[in-house]
């Protein structure tokens, strides 16, 4: 997982993500901000219900995202709409891996991160994982804010990322080759990030997911948390979607 390079980044706008529409009757998506990557284009958006409560925040792509690529690992940071404010999500990295990452006989296939950060771009970009900053990527949070089945990834530790979590029962680590998966990762003791990956080879198929994220017995900051994550293809726009969805308002604990 660990980054060498950036994405090339300009300003193009594709019209297909301005397609975005409500996901529920009388709600409304915002889109954040948009840029190319390979020879295709990704989008933040926010859906919010009439009342200004979160309804599903994600990333839509493109095609062409698949085209292009760098031979490798590159990221591409985007920021959320300002109507996703209230959230605790600070903004979105999409993360290439194009021989994989640790550990690669599970996570070998090229493949894709999406991660949904809770620490600001700032912290982000100060995770070294040498050094002091050592002892603050393995920092364990307490156990009521640790989402269920999940546990501590040792080799996991990366910069500009953390530390990783994921969950032993999961197909992966079963003999069935990985398609989509759903870790979370921590820094300093606290809730870093939430990361849908799914293989290139998987996204080719189009295939529909619409699941549960395991929820921590607490949260730490209150605030409006996901408790599904969506995963779709929609051929009349010819356009992807990863999203968080089931949002649920936690008091902190």
């Amino acid at each position: 997982m660990r980054i060498v390079s950036f994405f090339a980044i300009s300003t193009v706008v594709v019209v297909q993500l301005l397609a975005c529409r409500p996901a529920l009757s009388q709600a409304r998506t915002y889109l954040g901000e948009i840029r190319p990557v390979g020879q295709g284009t990704v989008a933040t958006f926010v859906t919010v219900d009439p009342g200004g409560n979160p309804v599903t925040l994600g990333v839509t792509f493109t095609p062409g995202l698949f085209i292009g690529l760098p031979p490798i690992m590159s990221e591409a940071p985007l920021a959320f709409p300002a109507q996703a404010q209230g959230l605790p999500f600070t903004h979105f990295v999409l993360n290439w891996n194009p021989q994989g990452h640790f550990p690669v006989e599970f996570y070998g296939a090229p493949h894709f991160d999406f991660h949904f950060y809770l620490i600001t771009p700032e912290v982000r970009s100060g995770i070294t994982a040498t050094g002091e900053d050592a002892a603050r990527v393995a920092k364990v949070p307490p156990p009521q804010y640790v989402p269920q089945g999940y546990v501590y990834a040792p080799g996991g530790e990366e910069p500009r990322m953390g530390a990783h979590w994921i969950v032993p029962s999961f197909p992966e680590f079963h003999g069935t080759p990985f398609t989509e998966s759903f870790i979370f990762g921590t820094y300093n003791g606290r809730l870093a990030y939430l990361e849908p990956m799914m293989t290139v080879a998987w996204l080719h198929t189009r295939s529909f997911v619409d699941k549960a994220i395991p929820q921590p017995p607490a949260y730490e900051v209150a605030g409006y948390y996901p408790t599904r994550y969506r995963i779709s293809y929609d051929p009349a726009r010819t356009l992807y979607t990863v999203a968080l969805t089931g949002f649920t308002y936690r008091r902190a604990q």
